[in-house]
């Protein structure tokens, strides 16, 4: 079953091998902005682990789990060419990993 929604886009073009369809700019900004808002929200929590040089409030399963949940919105992103998310999910990826290895650094400081 196809759950994909179509919108009807402003403008389309197509060349040899894709058509390529222009949507309201509006909710690419949108989008980004969202995407960038929730990337963003792990720099906190990465500062204040280099400041106090601890990481006993994190847990690994939910640091694991988010990561996951991660990877696969990145696949669902890339999947239906949604440009605009592309560059906030990377960051998003970058600082989780960043996470996990000052978790796992202040771990074995222990």
């Amino acid at each position: 079953m196809n759950l994909r929604i179509d919108h009807k886009p402003i403008y389309s073009f197509t060349n040899d091998t894709n058509t390529i369809r222009v949507y309201d700019v509006g909710f690419d900004i949108l989008g980004l902005t969202g995407g960038l808002t929730l990337a963003i929200c792990t720099i906190p929590q990465i500062i204040q682990i280099l400041k106090t040089k601890s990481s006993k409030n994190l847990s690994f399963s939910w640091l694991f789990i988010t990561l996951f949940g991660l990877l696969q919105m990145a696949a669902y992103i890339g999947y239906n060419f949604l440009f605009p998310l592309f560059f906030s999910m990377g960051i998003e990826l970058v600082l989780y990993i960043i996470l996990i290895i000052l978790k796992y650094a202040y771990k074995k400081k222990k």
